[in-house]
């Protein structure tokens, strides 16, 4: 494989139909998006959900999905999945996967320190 998304692809590929849905998020949170995808793999017997966008914003981790049927009962455990996947990656560096926490003002992001500081240094 050449790059995660392509493992993505290829692990995944009638999760990811459109090449817009791929993550675009920083290889810490790579661990956190693949158990995602693998709970929504192993429980969506008919294929029916598809990502929308997995992205960073304000900080946070943002997984966008679409599933017909939202009374469903897998709609009700991908949600909390996600939810789980987003609060722990508030607390997670984007960069390195160490434990972090929301950085900076204006411009932010979840690093540990020693990347924050790397970052900010650059700046």
């Amino acid at each position: 494989m050449k790059t995660w998304t392509d493992k993505l692809t290829y692990n995944y590929p009638l999760m990811f139909v459109d090449r817009w849905a791929l993550p675009t998020v920083l290889e810490g949170w790579h661990p956190i998006v693949e158990r995602v995808c693998a709970f929504i793999a192993k429980h969506d017997l008919n294929n029916e959900v598809k990502v929308v966008q997995v992205k960073e914003k304000l900080a946070g981790l943002r997984f966008y999905y679409y599933i017909k049927d939202t009374s469903s009962e897998l709609y009700t455990n991908i949600e909390e999945v996600v939810r789980a996947a987003e609060i722990e990656a508030s607390k997670t560096c984007e960069y390195c996967g160490a434990p972090g926490k929301m950085v900076g003002k204006g411009w932010v992001k979840t690093m540990c320190e020693p990347c924050a500081l790397k970052a900010f240094k650059k700046r």
